[in-house]
């Protein structure tokens, strides 16, 4: 799992030869081709996790009261166990809903990746420079051989980083 705020490029090899804010964009990219399903999953997380939090912070004040009633003696004890019972939910349920929206992003730039892998041996064809005319552009994948012809969306990403 990395940082819910960390550089979600890192996690691919295909981009480590690529500087930051190139990443960054072809990142922001990946998030738009998937716009729908992140917008769906945005729908669905913002909602369900308020209601997580409030759920687990109505068990937390749940249990508290039935473990404490308000003419106990409040000590350091039970003041840590207190903010224990009353963070660690919610903690846990932003967690989840951290790692559902990294799932996501890291799916969506997997998802792009895919498009530039070799027809034959599904080596990634990233960074590699177009030879031939326009229109008729192609790459040699350096792990067998094959001659490649670059779709537009392939061009568009060789573009994107700078390779085409």
């Amino acid at each position: 799992m990395r940082l819910p705020l960390g550089k979600v490029w890192r996690a691919f090899p295909e981009l480590d030869r690529f500087d930051d804010a190139v990443c960054a964009q072809y990142v922001a990219e990946a998030k738009l081709t998937r716009w729908r399903s992140g917008l769906l999953l945005l729908t669905l997380l913002l909602p369900g996790g308020a209601i997580a939090c409030l759920i687990a912070l109505s068990i937390s004040l749940n249990i508290t009261s039935r473990v404490w009633s308000a003419d106990d003696d409040w000590g350091i004890v039970s003041a840590i166990w207190f903010a224990f019972i009353m963070f660690v939910p919610q903690t846990l349920v932003l967690s989840g809903v951290l790692m559902l929206r990294d799932r996501w992003l890291r799916a969506a730039v997997r998802d792009r990746l895919e498009t530039m892998a070799c027809t034959g041996c599904r080596y990634n064809l990233l960074g590699l420079r177009p030879l031939g005319a326009p229109g008729e552009q192609h790459v040699i994948c350096p792990e067998c051989g094959r001659h490649v012809k670059l779709t537009p969306e392939m061009l568009e990403q060789l573009h994107a980083l700078g390779s085409g």
